[in-house]
């Protein structure tokens, strides 16, 4: 399958595509799936090792139908204001356990 992602963070932009053609605007996700924020899972649908989980504050998470431009994310990271409504699946920015489970956390003073 073909597939392209952009990264963004403060400073730096990396793009990569995958397959004979990037991502287009008409990609549509099949629904019924699951979605883990912060953990990677070793199989799908579980197995997860709690040493590989993220251990951060999420401060918003967005998930909007289709594509943002480029100039879009950068504003996005930038805490710039988007206009974003008619187009938002979900978004939470103060309380993440109203939408999600969250694990528990198990840092050790060990070095992983």
């Amino acid at each position: 399958k073909n597939f392209a992602y952009t990264l963004l963070s403060p400073g730096q932009i990396s793009s990569e595509s995958f397959g004979s053609s990037p991502i287009n605007k008409d990609l549509q996700v099949q629904g019924g799936g699951l979605l883990y924020i912060g953990q990677e899972q070793d199989v799908y649908g579980g197995s997860f090792n709690p040493k590989q989980s993220l251990r951060a504050y999420v401060a918003d998470y967005v998930m909007i139908k289709g594509l943002l431009q480029q100039a879009d994310m950068v504003k996005f990271i930038g805490c710039e204001n988007l206009q974003l409504s008619g187009n938002i699946i979900f978004e939470f920015s103060s309380n993440i356990s109203l939408f999600f489970e969250n694990g528990e956390d198990i840092v050790t003073n060990e070095t992983i």
